[in-house]
Formats: C-alpha cells, sequence, structure tokens
C-alpha cells in the first residue's frame, strides 16, 4: 500500500493504522509511548469473506473507537479501513516476529497519519502577562 508509514524505533514499529506487537505477548492496542495494551479489535478470514463482513467489522471497530463520519466521509473512510484491514491480514500470513492489529487509526491514510500524528506539538500558552 503507497500511503503506509511505518516509524522504526528501537526494533518496535508503530505503524499508521494498526499497531505492532511482539507474538509473546497479548499486547494490542498499543501506543508510542510502548504502554502494553489490554484489548483490541480483532478480526478473521469471515469478517473479510464479503463487502458486508467488512462493513460489520467496520461497524464493531467504530463502535469500539467511538468513531462517527458523516455518510460521504464514511464511505471514504471505509475503503482506507479495508486497505489497512488486507494488509493486516497478509501481512499476518507470514512468519514473523512481531504481529499486526487495528488500532484507532485504522481508517486513516498513511498520509494522514504523518500529517496529523507524527511530529513535536508544543501547546501555545494564550494568556497575557
Amino acid at each position: 500500500m503507497k500511503s503506509l508509514v511505518l516509524a522504526v524505533t528501537s526494533s518496535f514499529f508503530i505503524g499508521s493504522s494498526f499497531i505492532v506487537h511482539n507474538k509473546g505477548l497479548k499486547a494490542t492496542q498499543g501506543s508510542a509511548s510502548g504502554a502494553v495494551p489490554r484489548e483490541r479489535i480483532d478480526f478473521d478470514d469471515k469478517d473479510l469473506e464479503s463487502e458486508e463482513s467488512l462493513w460489520n467489522l467496520y461497524g464493531r471497530w467504530m463502535s469500539y473507537y467511538q468513531v462517527t463520519h458523516d455518510p460521504k466521509e464514511k464511505q471514504e473512510r471505509f475503503k482506507i479501513f479495508k486497505e489497512n484491514v488486507h494488509f493486516i491480514h497478509d501481512f499476518r500470513k507470514n512468519d514473523n516476529s512481531f504481529g499486526l492489529a487495528l488500532n484507532k487509526f485504522a481508517d486513516i491514510s498513511g498520509d494522514e497519519y504523518a500529517r496529523d500524528w507524527m511530529g513535536c506539538r508544543v501547546p501555545i500558552d494564550d494568556e497575557s502577562d
């Protein structure tokens, strides 16, 4: 997927639309801070069998992360979500030392993630002296 973003920090991968975890851990919904997560939205082959089953998975994901979109944006976000789910599914077929799972960024592109979530943001103190 051309818009995929992976950043490497001391052998821990952070994906824009999914999280990466050591297969030996039950880590799932991770963060860049290295905190060990406890839950995730998981999926299997049945969730990828049809457009309807993918929409059901997207609905579960939206409920879990309390995401809402207007109908037009939801259609666009679903396309990105579907690409990311297929990327994770294909990745899991290989014997890797780490795994991938969906996270709260699953319906944004790698470009959006890089633009909005990577880098340093310093709060501006707008109080006048």
